[in-house]
């Protein structure tokens, strides 16, 4: 069964010229890489994270390298393919990106989550923070699984995250998805 983002593609591929190979390959890696895992909190298989988060950047790009990135974006944290898997199999562009979206734990253990996370949102390309977001607005669709301690503190780092890059140069799309994520943070905090 294709994914829903795949799917997706497979209407669009003409008008955008999008290369559906590349975008398959990167999402049998994607799926390989995360054969038997399960979403902690909201019990799915874990594919089903980056297929939601390749949707929602398909509302905001229709850049191929874009679209599978999204689909690897945990590929480097979750399993024991590297860097020169993804740049072998699709390309470098897209491994830089997921290289890019890739946290470092021995700089998470040093700074804490959120000081590197903020320090790396900074920093990153405007194609890798346009992931990063989505990324994060679609991990915010599981608290609605966790106990209300987590969900107070993954909310709270959201929100710190999101002050970060205040001093930050943002594009329109940048902006239109921190919006999304403050009406997500704020619906979740009325419950």
């Amino acid at each position: 069964m294709l994914a829903g983002a795949l799917c997706e593609l497979s209407y669009l591929h003409k008008k955008h010229n999008i290369d559906l190979n590349l975008v398959y390959k990167a999402y049998a890696l994607a799926e390989k890489a995360h054969k038997g895992i399960v979403r902690k909190f909201e019990k799915k298989p874990y594919i089903v994270h980056p297929d939601r988060v390749a949707q929602a950047v398909l509302r905001f790009s229709k850049d191929q390298d874009l679209i599978a990135a999204a689909f690897l974006h945990d590929v480097l944290e979750d399993s024991a393919f590297v860097y020169s898997d993804i740049k072998n199999l699709v390309g470098k562009r897209i491994a830089d990106l997921v290289q890019e979206l890739t946290s470092d734990p021995l700089m998470i253990e040093k700074l804490g989550k959120t000081a590197y996370l903020a320090r790396k949102l900074a920093t990153m390309s405007d194609e890798a923070l346009l992931i990063k977001l989505l990324d994060r607005k679609d991990n915010l669709g599981d608290l609605k699984f966790v106990d209300i301690e987590f969900n107070r503190k993954y909310s709270q780092e959201t929100l710190e995250l999101l002050k970060s890059l205040e001093k930050r140069e943002l594009t329109s799309d940048h902006q239109t998805i921190i919006k999304e994520i403050h009406a997500i943070l704020k619906q979740n905090s009325l419950k």
